[in-house]
């Protein structure tokens, strides 16, 4: 990251979109002393990670358990830079594996030096036989150098020949908590990636950190309080029809509404899918939206009648095979939260068909819960949770774009990272820095 410098004159420059990305590039330039102005269609701030009022149970819920890793470096050191520090726990914890057949298999890695934690976990991972261990190890050591890009990650997995059970209890689970997609549609250079940050970094990089507030009060809140500070301009229910280019240079943007705002620079913080719509003109790279496609998450709160959620498994989450269900966590003394990764076109199902799948999916799963133990279930769909560029594309977006004064962030630009909360921060913060650099050598 390059060193912050106050601007002697300011440029104006407009965000399209106040989720993750858009909040990390405000953030970065209202602190080099810039003139921010944030427009967001939707009244709230985050974009796709979000959170809201529960009216019957007068609880705050997020719209999924977005689980957050030690490895999410941008992320800490940007909520650092807003006093919004997210603490790492110092003590891992167990994590039970639960499958339908009534196996339970426990994934304890202790806190050992990065890679010997893993390594140790790995070979005390009794739900696969030893000699599928072994590979797992010798193909995760294969992960320290770059993989190669084009291919998918169940091409991998094939490579290795690994068993469907090895994949089922293992590389499955991980590959669609990490990538909210199935090994025949993920990219394995991300895999790859995401699996080297967090199993060959620090042992601090391969912790969980499960917020105990709510989204917003961790990333949302700090972000729109600096950008008030800095007096920046936040603009809610603000639909931008598209951004204006005069001479191969943008010049601001136009809303629905028909108002004309002028801008220096323009920078679309939005999913692939809604950046193409913005742009009057298209070119080589804008044809490039179209090679994206998105993934859904659904997710699920459960309150519970008179039983408390220690009573269902040990330790704050626990991994389901098998089943529907794919994770589930620990929210307070009498609710849990659901998580399914990749639920396919079936997340248009109705909320009552999926209450029904889950609470046999829990019945199957863990032996002291009962339908009767169930007082009320929220089922959340998040229908494009993730923006996934398909594995054979070898084209690339950068911050930079054709067209001069118009800048890119948001999750699907970070190219070397799946779509997290980590790399929709890191590539704000990179755009941010390309304004930031391109002022400074048309200064020079």
């Amino acid at each position: 990251m390059i060193a912050l410098t106050v601007a002697k004159s300011p440029s104006q420059i407009i965000i399209i979109g106040a989720g993750t990305a858009g909040l990390a590039a405000a953030t970065t330039l209202a602190q080099a002393g810039h003139d921010v102005s944030l427009y967001e269609k939707n009244a709230y701030a985050g974009g796709r990670t979000f959170s809201f009022t529960d009216v019957a149970s007068r609880s705050t819920l997020d719209n999924g358990q977005h689980l957050l890793m030690g490895c999410y470096h941008a992320t800490r050191a940007w909520l650092d830079s807003l006093n919004a520090s997210l603490d790492i726990p110092k003590k891992s914890f167990p994590l039970n594996f639960y499958s339908v057949d009534g196996r339970i298999a426990c994934l304890n890695l202790p806190d050992w030096p990065a890679p010997w934690y893993a390594l140790y976990g790995i070979m005390r991972y009794d739900a696969i036989p030893l000699s599928e261990r072994w590979r797992i190890l010798r193909a995760g050591l294969s992960m320290r150098k770059p993989l190669i890009r084009g291919r998918f990650v169940s091409d991998w997995l094939d490579a290795w020949r690994f068993t469907q059970d090895t994949r089922r209890w293992f590389w499955n689970p991980i590959c669609l908590a990490i990538m909210n997609q199935h090994p025949e549609d993920a990219d394995v250079v991300q895999f790859g990636e995401a699996m080297r940050r967090i199993f060959f970094g620090s042992r601090d990089d391969g912790r969980f950190i499960i917020p105990e507030k709510s989204l917003d009060a961790v990333l949302v809140e700090p972000a729109v309080r600096f950008l008030k500070q800095k007096s920046c301009s936040l603009h809610f229910h603000s639909f931008v029809r598209h951004i204006t280019v005069s001479n191969g240079r943008v010049d601001g943007i136009t809303l629905r509404n028909g108002e004309i705002i002028r801008a220096d620079k323009v920078i679309m913080a939005v999913p692939p899918w809604s950046a193409g719509k913005l742009l009057p003109v298209e070119n080589e790279w804008t044809s490039r939206f179209q090679n994206f496609s998105s993934a859904p998450i659904l997710s699920a709160y459960i309150w519970l009648n008179e039983m408390h959620p220690d009573a269902l498994f040990d330790g704050p989450m626990a991994a389901c095979i098998g089943t529907h269900v794919q994770w589930v966590f620990k929210k307070n003394s009498e609710c849990i939260q659901i998580t399914i990764s990749h639920p396919g076109a079936s997340v248009f199902d109705a909320a009552s068909i999926w209450e029904k799948r889950i609470t046999d999916d829990m019945t199957l799963l863990f032996k002291n819960f009962k339908p009767s133990s169930v007082r009320r279930i929220e089922i959340i769909k998040s229908v494009r949770a993730t923006s996934n560029n398909h594995a054979k594309d070898s084209y690339r977006f950068h911050s930079r774009t054709g067209i001069q004064g118009l800048y890119l962030a948001g999750d699907w630009i970070a190219d070397e990272l799946p779509s997290t909360i980590e790399s929709a921060v890191l590539s704000g913060i990179r755009c941010a820095e390309a304004v930031l650099q391109d002022e400074k050598n048309k200064r020079s």
